[in-house]
């Protein structure tokens, strides 16, 4: 994959997606952060974490040395301006963190994180269960704060779901440019479809039972 964006290949367009989710990971990481009364330092550690966070883990668990964002400085930057401009808006109204733009940007960002999870996995002749695992941690990780203080629902199933459309693509001999757009879109729309209708994974207790267990 091209290190920056370029619209002529899909791996381009994936590179793009890639930095769009990225921007939009730490943009809502960052406001939430800074509605719960965090200053501008411990707000943009948080959006950077939102950002990075998932793909840092999935590198050092395969052994990926240096992570990527220590390669790729891009990355951590464009993180610390999203998370910045998020801090600096919120008191003028900024872009809500449940609003459309954001909203459709966080999927893209799903999607292209577990397909890029997927091939990280596949370059280090991983087995398919593992690539989606990788997909997993590399679309998860990094929002799981953000994500338990807001409840989303299916964020792991909907990355896991979109590393193994990738990888069944594959399998069937799909080409490159193929199979990532069937990846991105089917995951972008299965996480829009989970988020309008509160798709959620059966659980052991529903919610009204939750606030009666004694931990």
């Amino acid at each position: 994959m091209p290190r920056y964006p370029s619209p002529r290949t899909m791996a381009g367009l994936l590179r793009s997606a890639d930095w769009i989710g990225t921007v939009s990971f730490a943009y809502s990481g960052s406001l939430l952060a800074a509605a719960a009364g965090m200053d501008a330092f411990g707000s943009c550690v948080v959006g950077c974490i939102t950002a990075v966070g998932g793909g840092t883990v999935r590198d050092l668990l395969i052994g990926n040395a240096p992570v990527f964002w220590m390669q790729e400085v891009e990355y951590l930057a464009m993180s610390i301006v999203a998370a910045l401009a998020a801090f600096i808006s919120l008191p003028a109204g900024g872009l809500a963190e449940d609003g459309l733009v954001l909203r459709w940007t966080d999927h893209l960002g799903v999607a292209a994180f577990a397909v890029i999870g997927a091939q990280n996995g596949l370059r280090r002749n991983l087995a398919p269960l593992i690539c989606v695992v990788c997909a997993i941690f590399t679309a998860t990780f990094g929002g799981l704060t953000r994500d338990v203080l807001v409840n989303r629902p299916v964020y792991a199933t909907c990355a896991a779901a979109t590393g193994a459309v990738y990888l069944g693509m594959r399998a069937l001999g799909a080409k490159p440019a193929m199979r990532i757009a069937a990846a991105v879109l089917f995951g972008t729309l299965l996480r829009e479809l989970a988020t309008v209708n509160q798709w959620r994974l059966p659980t052991a207790i529903d919610d009204a039972q939750r606030t009666h267990v004694d931990l």
